[in-house]
């Protein structure tokens, strides 16, 4: 079962929009890299857990208590989010459900 965090959006590389489009707001183009940087760095970071046997858990989906065992270990932080590599069998039922929910809130927004 593959399991990913990472919005499911296609976001186009934003790097060659001002040689093609030198009026385009400032703002707007602002936007679409930081969106596309973080997704890149997301995507980097779930690849490396998955590399090593781990999932890639949102901070939103732990204990604190949990959060402060592995603080140093385990945890990646990607723009101001903070994630958490855990082995499936390290979450608990409730830590469980709360990643399906991230998960599906994650499909509803994209799609």
């Amino acid at each position: 079962m593959s399991i990913s965090v990472v919005p499911n959006r296609r976001i186009r590389d934003p790097r060659q929009l001002l040689f093609h489009f030198p009026s385009i707001p400032v703002v707007r183009y602002a936007q679409m890299a930081a969106d596309f940087y973080h997704d890149q760095m997301l995507r980097l970071a779930e690849e490396l857990a998955h590399r090593q046997g781990f999932l890639l858990v949102p901070a939103s989906c732990l204990g604190w208590r949990k959060k402060q065992d592995i603080a140093g270990e385990r945890q990646v932080s990607v723009g101001k989010r903070s994630f958490y590599m855990l082995r499936r069998d390290e979450l608990t039922s409730k830590e469980w459900d709360k990643l399906q929910e991230y998960l599906e809130e994650l499909e509803q927004e994209a799609g």
